[in-house]
């Protein structure tokens, strides 16, 4: 039976200076991964908050080593859920309501990590994947 819900799950943990440590994107009705669950943390391991938010989606695809448009759409899904957590958390956006890609569910701390967990609505970080124009449908 095909699932309907459009929300999926990201878990981030962010270390001392706000520099990424992990996160994990999941579907949320099966908890299976989106793609691999953490396909860009080697890239992206160690990069602080703001550095991430400061990379933009019309030049990501290019230097992301897709070479195929499945691997670049799921590169492009996972970078920019990202990045709408963390502009959620960092309050560059409303986090939450109708319109947004992102709400916060819950910010923790266990030591010196910092746990944000989140639900990203997949139609509205598709649309920011079709509106970058690397997906061919923009």
């Amino acid at each position: 039976m095909p699932c309907h819900n459009v929300t999926e799950l990201m878990r981030i943990v962010l270390g001392p200076g706000e520099r990424l440590k992990s996160y994990r994107f999941l579907k949320r009705t099966c908890g299976g991964a989106v793609g691999a669950e953490s396909l860009l943390l080697e890239r992206f391991r160690g990069r602080t908050a703001e550095e991430i938010l400061a990379l933009r989606g019309d030049t990501f695809p290019e230097s992301s080593g897709a070479t195929s448009d499945i691997e670049e759409f799921l590169n492009l899904k996972h970078f920019f859920a990202l990045r709408a957590v963390l502009e959620a958390f960092a309050g560059l956006v409303e986090a939450g309501g109708p319109d947004a890609a992102c709400t916060i569910a819950g910010v923790n701390y266990d030591g010196d990590d910092l746990i944000i967990d989140a639900e990203i609505t997949l139609g509205i970080v598709t649309e920011m994947i079709r509106s970058c124009g690397h997906c061919g449908g923009g």
